[in-house]
């Protein structure tokens, strides 16, 4: 008796979807989604903290520029040396993305320090990943905000 003869079309099948090769395809499709969405979540961490140290910068500028100046402020002037100080654009035009405003009056953080001035400036920060999850989190962007507080240097 020997070996029993099956149609070439049943042995074509059997090599073509017998075997395991479609299964790791099946996994990396899977898996690929969330390993992307995972790594462009990273970039938007490391763009938000790269941001609020040049934020960060732009207040401690900005806080320089109002310690010497006599009032009033020129808030455009402001903006433009909180905007050249981050570094986003040397010309000083940020846009309306970022604000930089004297909060002298009322301090940072509500505490009023005699004798000094302080500045916040604000940056809106548009996500990489914002239009993927937009489902799960309303805002496409993240508002990153520092004040800096400088001794009075006016005359």
């Amino acid at each position: 008796m020997g070996r029993r003869l099956e149609s070439p079309t049943r042995d074509l099948a059997r090599d073509i979807f017998g075997g395991n090769a479609g299964q790791s395809l099946v996994e990396v499709a899977l898996a690929l989604p969330l390993l992307l969405l995972i790594l462009i979540g990273l970039a938007d961490l490391g763009r938000a903290f790269y941001y609020t140290t040049a934020i960060a910068s732009a207040a401690r500028q900005g806080a320089a520029y109002v310690a010497v100046t006599a009032p009033p402020i020129n808030a455009t002037t402001l903006k433009g040396k909180a905007c050249a100080a981050t570094g986003l654009d040397p010309s000083g035009n940020c846009g309306a993305a970022l604000t930089a405003t004297d909060v002298s009056a009322a301090g940072c953080d509500g505490v009023v320090t005699s004798g000094s001035v302080a500045v916040q400036v604000t940056y809106d920060l548009q996500l990489i990943s914002g239009y993927l999850v937009n489902r799960i989190f309303p805002s496409q962007t993240v508002t990153l905000r520092a004040c800096a507080t400088y001794p009075s240097l006016r005359s």
